[in-house]
C-alpha cells in the first residue's frame, strides 16, 4: 500500500508541506519502484472499462480539441431499474479514441483498490475527502484547453508520456468552476500567464 511518503519519495511530506504545497508545482520523476506504475495498469484499466453498469455519460466522458463529444454519438439509452440511463458504448468510445479523443472517467476513487489507497493516503494527510478521475489518452489531439481546477491536483501517470502546461497565474480562492463557454475558454487563454 503507498503512503504519502512513497507517493513524494524522494522528497518528504514535511518538505513537501513547507516547500510546495499550495505554493509552486513538485515535478517527481518516475523511477523503478513499480508501486507507482501499479496503481493503475493497463490491464486494470481495461478491466474497469469493460465493467459498463459502472459508467454513465457523466462518469465516462470524450474529449476533443478543447470540446466535450456529446454523450449522444459515443453512448446508447439504457433501461435500468432508475430509469434510462445514457451508458457508453464501447465499440464507439474505441472509435472516437483511435481518432483521437481522450476518455475521462470521473469517480473512481473506490473502482480500484490501488486508486483507494492513494486517496486514503492523501485523505489521511490533508484530512479531507479525495476523488480520483483517469484520463487516457493518445497523441496528436489535446483534450483540454488552459483552465484551473478549484482544488489541489496529485498526477500519478502510470503510462506513457505526457506535455503538462502549468502557467503562473492562478485563480484567487475558486469555489467552483465557470461554464465552459468560448467566452471563458478565451478569458483563460488571455489571462493563464507564463508557463512555469
Amino acid at each position: 500500500m503507498l503512503t504519502l511518503d512513497d507517493i513524494l519519495h524522494p522528497i518528504t511530506p514535511a518538505q513537501f508541506l513547507a516547500e510546495y504545497d499550495d505554493r509552486k508545482p513538485l515535478y517527481i520523476p518516475a523511477t523503478d519502484d513499480a508501486r507507482k506504475r501499479e496503481v493503475l495498469t493497463w490491464s486494470a484499466w481495461n478491466g474497469l472499462l469493460n465493467q459498463t453498469a459502472n459508467w454513465s455519460a457523466a462518469s465516462l466522458r470524450l474529449m476533443r480539441n478543447h470540446q466535450a463529444v456529446p454523450a449522444e454519438q459515443y453512448c446508447q439509452p439504457i433501461q435500468t431499474p432508475n430509469g434510462m440511463v445514457m451508458r457508453p458504448f464501447p465499440a464507439k468510445v474505441e472509435v472516437f479514441m483511435s481518432a483521437g479523443a481522450s476518455l475521462v472517467a470521473n469517480e473512481v476513487t473506490h473502482l480500484h483498490p490501488p486508486v483507494t489507497a492513494v486517496a486514503a493516503a492523501l485523505g489521511s494527510a490533508y484530512g479531507a475527502q479525495i476523488g480520483a478521475n483517469v484520463y487516457c489518452s493518445f497523441e496528436g489531439v489535446r483534450a483540454f484547453g488552459s483552465h484551473y481546477d478549484n482544488h489541489h491536483v496529485f498526477v500519478v501517470q502510470t503510462e506513457g508520456e505526457k506535455v503538462w502546461n502549468l502557467y503562473g497565474n492562478r485563480a484567487e480562492n475558486p469555489t467552483e468552476n465557470p461554464a465552459d463557454t468560448p467566452e471563458t475558454r478565451l478569458f483563460f487563454e488571455k489571462t493563464r500567464g507564463p508557463v512555469v
